[in-house]
Order: structure tokens, then sequence, then C-alpha cells
């Protein structure tokens, strides 16, 4: 895999440059057992990240079901 290649696709998948920068261990070479911490630790914070939403998109429902049913009723003053 080309160099370049391995920086565009780390930075798609959030990694930054500095990041980058402190995996290198040559020119063109990287620390492999540093890269696989590294994404290990990005899989972790995605993971985070997802149980987050999940929170965020149980709320939501939460809300749209309790504005539904007070729409339903035709209350003017629900709470």
């Amino acid at each position: 895999m080309e160099f370049i290649q391995i920086i565009k696709d780390a930075q798609s998948l959030g990694i930054t440059l500095s990041e980058l920068k402190e995996l290198k261990r040559g020119k063109n070479e990287l620390d492999w057992v540093a890269v696989s911490q590294l994404l290990a630790e990005k899989r972790s914070q995605v993971l985070r990240d997802i149980g987050t939403l999940k929170q965020h998109l149980a709320r939501i429902e939460r809300y749209q079901t309790i504005i539904s049913d007070c729409a339903d009723r035709g209350s003017s003053n629900c709470r």
C-alpha cells in the first residue's frame, strides 16, 4: 500500500496528521504496532460515540411520542 494512500485512508477515519507523524519510524515507514494500537483507540471512541448517539436517539423518539400524543389529544397546554 502506498504511503500517500495510507495517509488519506487514515484521515478519512479521523486520524490527524499529527497522530500519524507520531507513528512514523522512517521517511515512509510506520510503526505498525503503534498504528494498530491507535486504531483500537479510535474503534473504542467510535463505539462510545455510537452509544451516546443511541441515547440521544432514544430521547428524541420519546419526545416525539409525547408530542404526538399531545397533538392527537388536541391539547394546546401539553407538558
